[in-house]
C-alpha cells in the first residue's frame, strides 16, 4: 500500500518589511509588493506634499497638501519673509528704514 501525503502551506499575504508603515507581523509573504512608506505629511502610502497651505502667508506653497510643522511664515517689519526684524529696521531698502 502506498500512502501519499499532501502538505498545503498557506501563506498570509501582506507587508513583510518591518520598516514599512503598514508592516503586518502575521504576514508570511508579500506577493503584491504591499509595503508602503510614509509621505511627507505622515500618511501611510499617501502622496501628500508638506509645506505652507495658508495662502495669506509669504511662503505659501500652492502644491502643498498639508502643513505638519507649522511651516507658514509672516513678513517681519522689514518685509523679510520669516525674518526677525524689529521696529527700527536697519534694512535701507525697506520702506520703514530707521537710520
Amino acid at each position: 500500500m502506498t500512502v501519499v501525503v499532501i502538505v498545503v502551506v498557506v501563506g498570509i499575504a501582506g507587508c513583510t518589511d518591518d520598516t514599512a508603515c503598514n508592516f503586518d507581523p502575521a504576514a508570511t509573504c508579500d506577493p503584491d509588493n504591499a509595503c508602503l512608506e510614509l509621505d511627507s505629511c505622515g500618511d501611510c502610502g499617501g502622496i501628500g506634499i508638506a509645506g505652507c497651505t495658508d495662502d495669506t502667508a509669504c511662503n505659501f506653497d500652492p502644491a502643498a497638501t498639508c502643513n505638519p510643522d507649522n511651516a507658514c511664515l509672516e513678513l517681519d517689519v522689514c518685509g523679510d519673509c520669516g525674518g526677525s526684524g524689529i521696529a527700527g529696521c536697519t534694512d535701507d531698502t525697506a520702506c520703514n528704514f530707521d537710520s
